[in-house]
């Protein structure tokens, strides 16, 4: 089968074995499901609840293939899909080691205006040390989900953005794989690219992060 996008072409391997197929559309399935669950944001519904909703039954299509999100990739997504408006509450929530439950947070979403929150303190210095980076790890992990073309003038800057989000990460023992990196280069882009994240997505297994970023600037250059 062969995908065409705007001149390019992209062949997947087709096989006659049936169960070789079925674990092919498997992966897509799994990949597109991501793409879906990370790129959710909360400027697409109204009202908040509807984006809430909309995490969750993406979460639960991917409990339903055996992929799982925790609770608290369920509350880091939830703060990473938020606008810059939401910014010191989403310091707050990823300031708290252990981070709440996702049922926590979205209370403290809803009840965002006129409520404060207290970061638990200890004395312990050694106890502060790993809350300190455990509450690196949620940030920068928000920070990486929360990536999106539209903040990065020219495209490049979002590609570096999300290297060096990476990098950081990678630094704190919790690299990004590289397919990971390709189903957020491909989460964080908006509707107007909807083709090419299909045509990507679709392709299994996935094309390298670099491939992936050629294939976008190339995509680029015809939107402009």
């Amino acid at each position: 089968m062969v995908y065409k996008h705007e001149g390019m072409s992209f062949r997947k391997d087709e096989s006659n074995n049936s169960s070789t197929n079925s674990v092919e559309d498997d992966q897509i399935r799994l990949a597109q499901l991501q793409i879906q669950f990370h790129g959710t944001r909360r400027e697409d519904f109204q009202p908040i609840e509807s984006y809430v909703k909309k995490l969750k039954s993406t979460a639960n299509s991917l409990a339903e293939i055996n992929s799982p999100i925790s609770d608290s990739d369920m509350v880091l997504q939830l703060l990473a899909g938020l606008p810059n408006q939401y910014l010191p509450l989403k310091n707050t929530i990823s300031s708290k080691w252990p981070l709440p439950t996702f049922g926590d947070a979205c209370f403290m979403v809803y009840k965002h205006e006129g409520m404060s929150f207290r970061k638990d303190e200890s004395n312990n210095s050694s106890t502060n040390s790993v809350e300190d980076d455990q509450i690196r790890l949620a940030q920068l992990q928000i920070q990486f989900h929360g990536t999106r073309r539209e903040d990065f003038q020219p495209i490049e800057s979002y590609v570096k953005k999300l290297k060096s989000t990476a990098n950081s990460l990678a630094e704190i023992n919790s690299p990004i794989s590289d397919s990971d990196m390709v189903l957020q280069l491909l989460a964080g882009l908006p509707n107007q690219y909807l083709p090419l994240k299909n045509t990507i997505s679709s392709k299994w297994p996935l094309p390298t992060f670099e491939d992936a970023c050629s294939m976008v600037y190339m995509q680029e250059d015809i939107l402009l």
